[in-house]
This record gives structure tokens, sequence and C-alpha cells, in this order.
């Protein structure tokens, strides 16, 4: 789960990511990315993200 906030300094329980506003467009797929292959590793390994 990636979440977008506008706000400096929120902070998510460990294992949720965030990205920040502003940003660009090539960061938030990089991020996007990021999120999916970690997944897609979690349910290879048979355990599923929260």
């Amino acid at each position: 789960m990636l979440f977008i906030s506008g706000y400096a300094g929120t902070s998510l329980p460990p294992g949720i990511d965030m990205i920040d506003k502003p940003f660009e467009l090539d960061a938030l797929a990089r991020r996007v990315r990021m999120v999916l292959e970690a997944d897609r590793r979690a349910g290879a390994d048979g355990h599923r993200g929260a």
C-alpha cells in the first residue's frame, strides 16, 4: 500500500510506504513499482502482505 501525503513529517506504521507531495511522475512510478515488486516477492515466499 502506498499513501500520498501533502504534510511534511507524516508518520505511518512500519511496512506502509508513503510518498510526499509534490513529487515527479517518474518518482511515483518508481515507488509504485517498488511496492508491487515487494508484494510479488512476499507472495512468492508464501506470505501475503497486509
